[in-house]
């Protein structure tokens, strides 16, 4: 982690975890400048008269909203670095920055602390010295002239509420008059209990012959007025007098620690875990993970072959789904590349999974998987969209339909305004070649809203679009994890033509490829028949040595359930080029999910007996180079050294990196699966084209 003014903040605040406090503690401890700022942050956030910054005019850095997303992190790097190099350069926009910071932890992080006084203010809204006519009001606190009893009640209420220390100028005038209401009200109570009570114990009988006789009762003891404050009991003299609670403290110039086998102690100590509440935040509406019965299975005839496949809550295996079967909430669902597969839900929502290959529909979709939740009151269908293609449609006899779709971290609310309502929905991922995987970061994720029929609305957080509409008309919504987030409603004067069902061929060679893909689909729709785990069968079509479209299309379905050993044994295939390539593909798209497809694809290449520096140069030729890189010499002499590895799957794919980055390479014969002589004269050949230290040449204009 990265030592800047947010970590500092979230390190002073502790907010950070065990491992993250003691990395930047380590760092604070080795740099005086983050010592200097540290004891900067602390100086300015207890200032009592700095002002704030101002919101308008040339003095005007950056508006709350401005803060408000530099602490959400939510400001891309350009506009991250101004507002620090502001912070840095002047007190006030700091005090903001971090106050701002420690506030937002104290809220979220701690329960409220209400002050006394304002507790007292409350309860006397009504009753108070505020109802009295003709009373003029208190000065505002800040206000006085003089130093007096409210304006130290001020600065009690805001040292309280910020979790400041208090520090008092007339303590005893704080504790003489709680001290003075809690005796006259004890007082009060005993004499009102020693009034009423020999009435209740001397004479029970008189009390119950009264009783019986429907008289007046004789009257119980009364208890305190629940609008009154509780907490006066005095103290015992034995326990320490309690204060606000103060912020953690850390040392102003953290040291090294003076043995070097000693970890680095971090300057803020970590609360334990089992004390720590979560915060009471409203977020978006977590799904549900009961497992129900909620929907079945229908075979298309306009969409056959259709497979869909499913995986049940808390199991690995994958099944195939068959045509009328019942589907259960919690379970996974995906449509194999290629095929589409409808779902009716109860409340006569229907859901499309709609996969496709690339010789139907050139998008990098493939699979559509998706995962059913019990809906919450007043939602007809709660659906979290994994990957792919889906199409949510309202058949209700009458009325509208609400769908919940869930992606990543997004909760969208679609109202499918009237029967007939379509609204279909691409989801998307994949690593941008400037982001490094190593670092955690996630993919890139897109997502594209089309409402293709009827009329439907659509709620984003607290954001409303009711009037959207099939084209002509504002149509289509965007997201993406990285960029602007959502953008639209976008008007359209036509449908998408990807969104088809039957998107005409460009050329007859495309026809002729389309319809044996359609051969290709239905052959393997007629090996998963039986009660055999699916990526069984799918690893058997892949070694199918006459039907090159099948086993094709077997490895895009191995990587659509995820079975990455499978699709590493498909790049170690010596015998099919065609299946190491489409290997390739199915692993990037595989990887592009989340962050974490590359961690387990590492764990599957060291189960595969792959050396560390193995698995990492596949990791990094299947992620590519930067543009950078791509300029540097060096990038094209590892892929060339590469040409001679032992390993089928390095060579495999530092060729496909060469032919991609080179063109005129196409022209040297080199098989990565051939013998060691021909892969010998093929390397030489890279060598002459791309000799060591220099750039390949340029490619001839036709």
């Amino acid at each position: 982690m990265r030592l800047t003014l947010r970590t500092l903040l979230a390190y002073l605040d502790d907010t950070l975890s065990a491992h993250e406090i003691r990395d930047i503690g380590q760092k604070v401890a080795e740099s005086d400048a983050a010592q200097e700022l540290i004891a900067r942050i602390k100086q300015v956030t207890r200032r009592r008269r700095i002002t704030t910054p101002p919101a308008t005019g040339p003095g005007a850095k950056f508006d709350p909203n401005s803060v408000a997303d530099y602490l959400d992190n939510s400001l891309d790097d350009e506009q991250v670095k101004e507002v620090e190099e502001t912070c840095l350069a002047s007190d006030v926009h700091l005090a903001e920055i971090a106050a701002s910071h420690q506030i937002l932890t104290l809220v979220l992080g701690e329960p409220a602390l209400v002050p006394p006084t304002s507790r007292q203010r409350m309860y006397g809204l009504v009753h108070g010295r505020e109802a009295i006519p003709y009373r003029k009001p208190a000065p505002a606190v800040g206000q006085g002239t003089m130093v007096d009893d409210s304006v130290v009640e001020g600065e009690h209420d805001e040292t309280m509420l910020l979790g400041l220390p208090l520090y008092r100028r007339h303590g005893w005038w704080q504790w003489a008059l709680p001290l003075t209401a809690a005796v006259l009200l004890l007082a009060l109570v005993s004499t009102l209990w020693f009034i009423l009570h020999p009435l209740t114990q001397e004479n029970p009988r008189a009390v119950q012959a009264t009783n019986e006789g429907n008289r007046p009762a004789p009257a119980v003891p009364v208890e305190p007025v629940k609008d009154e404050p509780k907490n006066v009991a005095t103290p015992p003299a034995d326990e320490k007098k309690q204060e606000a609670p103060r912020p953690i403290e850390e040392p102003e110039n953290p040291k090294k620690p003076a043995d070097d086998k000693a970890t680095a102690v971090p300057a803020v100590p970590m609360k334990p875990v089992e004390d720590s509440k979560p915060p009471a935040v409203a977020g978006p509406p977590k799904a549900s993970v009961e497992r129900r019965e909620l929907a079945r299975y229908v075979s298309l005839p306009e969409a056959k072959p259709n497979i869909l496949v499913q995986r049940a809550a808390g199991k690995e295996q994958w099944t195939r789904v068959r045509p009328e079967s019942k589907l259960f909430s919690a379970d996974e669902l995906v449509s194999l590349p290629g095929y589409r597969s409808e779902i009716r839900l109860e409340s006569d929502v229907h859901l499309l999974l709609w996969g496709s290959v690339p010789e139907q529909l050139y998008l990098p979709l493939l699979e559509s998987g998706a995962k059913l939740h019990v809906p919450a009151n007043g939602i007809d269908a709660d659906v979290t969209l994994s990957r792919g293609r889906i199409v949510l449609s309202n058949h209700k006899a009458a009325g509208p339909a609400v769908a919940r779709v869930r992606f990543h971290s997004e909760v969208w609310d679609l109202t499918l305004q009237e029967p007939g309502t379509e609204v279909g929905l691409d989801l998307l991922g994949f690593y941008p070649i400037d982001v490094a995987y190593k670092t955690g970061e996630g993919p890139l994720a897109k997502l594209i809203l089309v409402v293709l029929k009827g009329k439907a609305g659509l709620k984003i957080g607290y954001e409303e679009y009711s009037q959207l509409r099939e084209a002509p008309g504002p149509s289509l919504f965007q997201w993406d994890s990285r960029g602007k987030g959502v953008i639209g409603p976008t008007h359209l004067e036509a449908a998408p033509p990807e969104w088809s069902m039957s998107a005409p061929a460009a050329s007859q060679e495309q026809l002729q490829l389309r319809r044996d893909m359609n051969g290709a689909l239905d052959e393997l729709s007629g090996k998963l028949t039986d009660q055999a785990p699916v990526d069984v069968r799918l690893a058997e079509a892949e070694k199918n040595p006459n039907r090159p479209l099948t086993r094709t299309l077997a490895v895009r379905c191995l990587g659509a359930i995820d079975a990455v050993p499978n699709l590493l044994d498909a790049l170690n295939n010596p015998d099919q080029a065609d299946v190491r390539v489409t290997a390739i593909f199915a692993l990037q798209h595989g990887l592009g999910r989340n962050a974490g497809q590359y961690k387990r694809l590492e764990e599957d290449l060291r189960e595969k007996q792959y050396k560390p520096s193995e698995a990492e140069t596949i990791m990094q030729f299947l992620h590519g180079f930067t543009a950078e890189q791509v300029a540097m010499p060096e990038t094209y002499e590892l892929l060339i050294y590469h040409l001679k590895n032992q390993r089928l799957p390095i060579r495999q794919l530092a060729h496909w990196r060469l032919l991609a980055m080179v063109p005129d390479g196409r022209k040297i014969p080199y098989d990565p699966a051939g013998d060691t002589e021909q892969r010998d004269r093929g390397h030489d050949k890279w060598k002459e084209l791309i000799p060591d230290g220099k750039l390949p040449p340029k490619p001839m204009k036709k």
